[in-house]
């Protein structure tokens, strides 16, 4: 992952204490399948810092309970403070001791059912010592076109992050898998 700037370093480290914290309580670990922008820095695919940590909830409908009461026992024992969250799903604003001047919010959001078609590897995750399921690369990278169409589809207009990181060298120049995923029901089985 790239070297955040000095006032960002304080957030850097809660996203890692979080996160070491999720994959050490079994039943995230088996639930929640880590992806996004801080996932492909955190492996080495894209370098920019990440501010928010993303996951694929791969259980049923009936375990977002425990996954729920799960989480919020990580974050009462971290001391951070939920500032908001989703009744819907699972998705936290929290807030953890900073000046004020400097980013003291980290964000969690949880895809809720992924789409059927995304692929998941075991992998060794060096920034937290951790061995974690999470995206591979060519399903983050199907996603970021998804989420490019999506956005010019809802907004007529685009996130220049997201161009940066089709552009990087550390995502394959084509990808089959794209359309695989763009066609595929949430509903269909892994």
């Amino acid at each position: 992952m790239i070297i955040p700037a000095p006032q960002d370093a304080l957030h850097k480290a809660w996203m890692y204490r979080l996160l070491s914290a999720i994959y050490d309580e079994p039943v995230l670990a088996t639930l929640l399948y880590f992806k996004g922008g801080t996932c492909a820095a955190m492996l080495g695919w894209l370098d920019r810092f990440s501010i928010d940590l993303d996951f694929d909830f791969v259980g049923s409908k009936s375990e977002l309970p425990e996954a729920r009461a799960a989480l919020e026992r990580i974050f009462s024992h971290l001391g951070l403070t939920v500032k908001d969250y989703s009744k819907r799903g699972l998705q936290y604003f929290l807030k953890y001791p900073g000046k004020l001047e400097f980013r003291n919010t980290l964000k969690i959001d949880v895809t809720f059912p992924p789409p059927a078609s995304n692929q998941y590897d075991t992998v060794q995750c060096s920034e937290i010592d951790r061995v974690i399921t999470a995206q591979t690369r060519e399903t983050m990278f199907a996603n970021k076109l998804v989420a490019l169409m999506d956005r010019h589809t809802k907004t007529g207009g685009i996130a220049g992050r997201e161009i940066t990181q089709l552009q990087t060298p550390l995502f394959p120049k084509t990808s089959t898998h794209y359309f695989r995923l763009r066609h595929s029901s949430p509903s269909e089985k892994h």
